[in-house]
């Protein structure tokens, strides 16, 4: 959830959401299968699923429609040099279409639209793909409106005066892809997950612009193909957004893709490769907030809630009659990603701010009722929605007890174990193994409700709600993703501080030595890691003075913890591939990059703040201690040579190719679940066991120490005194550790004869007699 006027949330914000009495609902079912007089208008048993649709607390409004209707609007070229228009606009008296040959603007003919209803439509002859388009709108209140369109594939020259003749949209003719995907697709299809997310999924989240776009973003694919660590890439939103760099989530057309990145062919291409390589691909959609700079939604229809705000506006109405259009509009736009360009899955950004159970319901009731869209993934960010996520009985189906998701992302863990990473309390972490240990059996260490009740924050209101909604949802490990990083968690860091970095500067107490002006702490600490990676020294003592750092880190010091931070890095990924729960980690953590991930964007030149009346850029640069512009997005470039520290880099690859295969070739570990985990905390010595066993007595064990000291023969507790064998083990040599304490090359060893190096991951089998 990216945020560019906060820092941090205070997570006792007021969430309301809207709750039926379930004695209330006429409980009449409809089984689309079976039932075709029950069937929603025009919807036909050969595009349905068993819907068991329980419905009048949320009935599909406008939904029951054909694919060909869901994604009808926009220019939808028919041949013979014929070109629908459509849009969708209540709040217009009349609309006109200008369409141009090619690039030639100048000379754009003009096509006035039928209103049929709410929706504006006409045919145009002589308009075809490549040919430029735009709309002239007159409103409720006379004003004449020159508008992009909304639901546009591409827009070429961007929004709102960035670029000459912006706003004018493209014609695209979806049809005209040649894709080579059939098998991938035909798999896809004939995979019904239920309602839990691929147990194997091991997925890395991109940034396509940092990337250099999708042409060139086919090169990670090699990557993540060659290092088979990953096999699922989830791209930051691509949605059409002003300027020419953004993280993608202040989209404001949510149908094109950005014109930065490259047109809609090279995306497919991008995914079509992607599927050629065996990698799944999922999207990053906003459908909680438009953008703030060129958004022309609000002009066509009343899309606000009213009296309610969000961080970034006011909040989108997805409640009642009012709520229709953008129910549609965010339908569609799911359905468009998924049908023209075989996105496999989405990740829905703060779905709680969309402040309606029944809107998120609607939605995944229509992507679940099409052939086409039932097995696309559906997962929110995180858990701040409803008490209940779904009934594992009724998989994929949408009722009053079922989201209709396939699993949720959650934050524990993560936090939990860079909290004892670090050594100091991380979010509302604390530095205790007792907390990972729960996590690890549990898959989170609290629910929502029972966190707010704790919260100083939290009104009392909300407090009251949480009080009546603590049961618990039953979850099992693969309706869970857990990640070590994402875009959020290494963004909204100081300096973009990645794990390493953030391992390292927490342990060197920078902050403290620089008088807790946390802006300094990070120039001087990105500007020793600089250092550090060119000659093998941090900054002299003198220089680090002038950034205003009153204890200066000797040479020694820093070398010391930097090399307990690699180590801890390491670790943090291990414990990754330890959990059972489907992973993720953000682009070049898997090899330990070190370049900073910061936030960025364009904005206006005349974009203010109404409330300060300050600049945003500036407040921005106030909040994150640097400007948000194109430096920051080159700082956030990877395999920059300020920060390309090979020794780190290839120990840390090394490490997680083979921790990635060992998971892959070890079939007891295809089965890792909260059923048949077993652990162990030593919170004196700040240790962990996991250990993962079947009945048929196979077990893996690791055994993570979070430690400075190191430890000889220490007896494992998880297990019986039983033959072990050491498979992985993070110090080891081959990783760049000090190859001390290891047991890999030893015979068989007892549970006796344990040795562990400190901040360090050793995983062990058990040998059968």
């Amino acid at each position: 959830m990216a945020n560019i006027f906060f820092r941090c949330f205070k997570t006792g914000m007021r969430v309301l959401h809207i709750f039926h009495n379930p004695n209330t609902i006429n409980r009449n079912r409809l089984n689309a299968q079976t039932d075709k007089t029950a069937l929603p208008p025009n919807l036909s048993p050969s595009n349905t699923i068993n819907l068991n649709y329980q419905n009048t607390a949320y009935r599909p409004v406008t939904f029951g429609a054909s694919m060909q209707e869901h994604l009808g609007q926009g220019a939808r070229y028919l041949g013979g040099g014929r070109t629908k228009f459509t849009i969708d606009a209540p709040n217009i008296l009349n609309m006109t279409v200008l369409a141009a040959k090619g690039d030639n603007y100048n000379n754009a003919r003009s096509f006035e639209m039928e209103k049929r209803g709410s929706k504006f439509e006409c045919i145009a002859q002589g308009v075809e793909p490549g040919d430029k388009y735009i709309y002239l709108a007159v409103d409720k209140n006379g004003n004449v409106l020159k508008l992009h369109d909304p639901r546009s594939d591409y827009l070429p020259n961007d929004i709102l005066g960035f670029k000459p003749y912006a706003d004018w949209a493209e014609v695209i003719d979806h049809k005209a892809f040649q894709w080579t995907d059939e098998k991938w697709m035909q798999n896809r299809k004939s995979k019904s997950y239920g309602w839990h997310l691929p147990k194997d999924m091991v997925m890395e989240s991109v940034h396509i612009g940092l990337l250099g776009g999708f042409k060139e973003a086919k090169k990670e694919i090699d990557i993540i193909t060659e290092n088979a660590v990953a096999n699922t890439v989830r791209l930051m939103p691509i949605g059409e957004f002003y300027g020419d760099i953004n993280w993608g989530y202040d989209e404001v057309n949510k149908f094109a893709v950005e014109n930065a990145y490259g047109r809609p062919e090279d995306l497919k291409e991008f995914v079509n490769y992607a599927h050629e390589k065996g990698i799944r691909v999922i999207l990053d959609i906003v459908p909680n907030h438009f953008g703030p700079y060129g958004v022309i939604v609000p002009q066509l229809a009343d899309i606000f809630a009213e009296g309610k705000s969000t961080p970034w506006g006011r909040l989108l109405e997805f409640n009642g009659e009012k709520g229709k259009y953008l129910k549609s509009y965010m339908t569609d736009m799911l359905m468009n990603w998924t049908v023209n360009y075989h996105i496999d899955g989405f990740r829905l950004d703060a779905t709680h701010y969309m402040d309606s159970d029944i809107g998120i319901k609607d939605i995944n009731y229509e992507i679940r009722s099409h052939d086409e869209t039932k097995d696309v993934i559906l997962y929110p960010e995180d858990m701040r929605i409803s008490r209940v996520m779904a009934n594992k009985n009724q998989p994929k189906v949408v009722n009053d007890n079922n989201w209709g998701y396939d699993g949720m992302t959650t934050f524990d863990f993560y936090k939990s174990l860079l909290s004892l990473a670090a050594d100091r309390q991380k979010h509302e972490f604390k530095p205790d193994v007792r907390a990972l240990e729960h996590i690890y059996k549990n898959g989170i260490d609290k629910s929502h409700e029972h966190k707010m009740l704790d919260d100083p924050f939290a009104s009392n209101e909300y407090k009251d709600y949480c009080r009546r909604n603590l049961r618990q949802p039953d979850l099992g490990a693969e309706n869970l993703l857990i990640n070590i990083s994402n875009h959020d968690e290494i963004g909204n860091e100081a300096g973009g501080k990645r794990n390493l970095v953030n391992i390292l500067a927490s342990r060197l107490g920078m902050e403290l030595r620089c008088n807790m002006n946390w802006q300094q702490a990070q120039w001087l600490t990105f500007d020793m890691i600089k250092s550090y990676v060119r000659c093998g020294e941090c900054l002299d003592e003198d220089t680090q003075r002038k950034y205003g750092c009153q204890n200066p880190v000797s040479k020694y010091e820093f070398d010391r913890e930097f090399h307990n931070a690699y180590a801890l890095n390491k670790l943090i990924i291990g414990a990754m591939f330890m959990h059972a729960s489907p992973k993720e980690f953000f682009m070049g953590d898997e090899r330990g990059e070190l370049a900073p991930f910061k936030f960025f964007c364009k904005m206006p030149k005349h974009a203010i703040n109404p409330h300060n009346k300050m600049p945003y850029i500036k407040q921005i640069e106030n909040d994150k201690g640097y400007p948000p512009n194109e430096q920051a997005f080159n700082d956030s470039r990877l395999n920059s040579p300020e920060y390309n520290a090979k020794w780190v880099n290839d120990g840390t690859l090394n490490f997680s190719k083979d921790f990635a295969n060992f998971i892959k070739t070890t079939p007891l570990m295809h089965y890792m679940d909260f059923s048949n985990v077993d652990t162990y905390a030593h919170p004196e010595k700040n240790i962990l066991e996991v250990k993962y066993s079947n009945p048929y007595g196979e077990e893996v064990i690791a055994f993570m120490n979070f430690s400075r000291s190191s430890y000889t023969n220490f007896k494992l507790c998880s297990t019986g005194d039983v033959k072990l064998r050491e498979v992985l083990n993070s110090n080891d040599k081959h990783y760049n550790g000090n190859g001390e304490q290891s047991n890999r090359w030893k015979k068989p060893i007892y549970s006796t004869s344990i040795d562990i190096a400190p901040y360090s991951i050793a995983v062990f089998e058990k040998i059968k007699d």
